[in-house]
């Protein structure tokens, strides 16, 4: 019985987990950008919060093209390539999460605002200056950032929605750009 029990408590952890990971990028997804940060903000820590914590969104430019001209499976590797690129680029104790199609979310757990957009602009240039291989085919990319320090009075929605419109911006002004 206790091992059957012990099997069922497996499972079920198993599938949280998978429940949190996006199977194209095997990045963290929604569920587990907001588990991550209930937890960032758990046990009163928003009125007490000493550490400064940033957070940026970006996304792929024109990613719809490179669909259009190469075909989903291109998409697919170009999605890979980045989220390749995030996760070797950031800290140790920082995250990356696909929020969805072609955004992503960065969680600093350390640094204040300019800590977050140095980390966008050496992100975004390493995108840049990237090449995405698929079947044979080169394809160039470049990538808009919106940058926010976590204000944590405000909810992780709100949170987002002010880096949200800091990636608006970057993508009115010319796209391929850090704003923060």
């Amino acid at each position: 019985m206790a091992a059957f029990i012990c099997g069922i408590a497996l499972e079920s952890d198993t599938f949280l987990d998978d429940s949190m990971h996006d199977k194209l990028t095997s990045l963290k997804n929604r569920i587990g950008f907001h588990n991550d940060y209930e937890h960032m903000c758990s046990d009163g820590q928003n009125e007490q919060q000493t550490e400064q914590r940033a957070l940026f969104i970006c996304d792929i430019d024109f990613f719809k093209k490179i669909n259009d001209v190469y075909g989903h499976n291109a998409g697919d590797a170009a999605l890979r390539h980045v989220s390749d690129i995030l996760r070797n680029h950031i800290g140790s104790q920082d995250n990356v999460y696909r929020w969805g199609g072609e955004e992503f979310i960065v969680i600093l757990a350390q640094g204040g605002l300019q800590d977050a957009a140095a980390l966008a602009e050496h992100i975004r240039q390493t995108i840049m200056d990237s090449v995405c291989v698929f079947e044979g085919t080169n394809i160039k990319m470049t990538m808009s950032f919106g940058c926010t320090e976590i204000d944590f009075s405000k909810t992780a929605e709100e949170n987002i929605a002010v880096a949200d419109e800091k990636l608006y911006q970057a993508k009115e002004s010319g796209r391929n750009r850090v704003i923060a």
